[in-house]
């Protein structure tokens, strides 16, 4: 049912969008006000209705000199995705200029940056170090079912149970776990890596 909520979202946009006369351009988006996450890149469609011809979108304010918006699927395609990764929490506005034929429309969007509660991640018996070698038991905790992320480290092998997460480092020094998180929403989402010492 949750897979059928983005598409039924969509189906309701061209349906509004093709209710529209020529005259009457809009640039709708899936919420007034977008939310991300302090420090994680997101992406967010913008999509213009009431037009068949090819149209561009200049921004004009954006949270980071370096965000981007670029069309969909191809150049005809009257889709637009608006990529950044806001590096301050706060409540901004985005706006730009919608360009066809030759002509300009005004464009703002909301976008609420919220800060993102990092990974923990803990032995279950001594809190913070591993032992070489040997399987330590730990815990990663992000608020994320388990079900929906995977695990990857740079030092030795993660071995995943139904109740269990066990890492087995191969080396002293650090221990640093990649967290990968697909939800079934598609929304992108991610996570600092998880880091500790490894000892003998």
């Amino acid at each position: 049912m949750k897979k059928l909520i983005p598409l039924i979202f969509l189906l309701l946009i061209f349906n509004s969008c093709n209710k529209k006369t020529e005259t009457e351009i809009t640039l709708i988006s899936n919420s007034t006000t977008w939310v991300g996450y302090k420090d994680f890149h997101f992406e967010k469609e913008l999509i213009l209705c009431g037009v068949d011809s090819v149209a561009q979108i200049k921004l004009t304010k954006k949270l980071n000199e370096n965000d981007t918006i670029y069309s969909g699927i191809d150049d005809s395609d009257n889709r637009f995705v608006y990529s950044t990764r806001p590096n301050e929490a706060g409540y901004f506005e985005i706006k730009g200029k919608v360009i066809l034929q030759g002509k300009e429309m005004d464009f703002s969007q909301n976008i609420a940056i919220l800060h993102k509660a990092e990974p923990v991640g803990f032995n279950t018996k001594n809190s913070s170090d591993l032992k070489v070698g040997v399987e330590n038991e730990i815990k990663i905790i992000i608020g994320v079912p388990k079900i929906y992320r995977t695990l990857k480290t740079n030092n030795g092998q993660i071995i995943e149970t139904d109740n269990k997460t066990i890492i087995i480092p191969e080396r002293t020094g650090t221990c640093e776990i990649e967290i990968d998180v697909k939800l079934p929403s598609d929304e992108p989402i991610e996570f600092s890596n998880v880091i500790f010492n490894v000892t003998e």
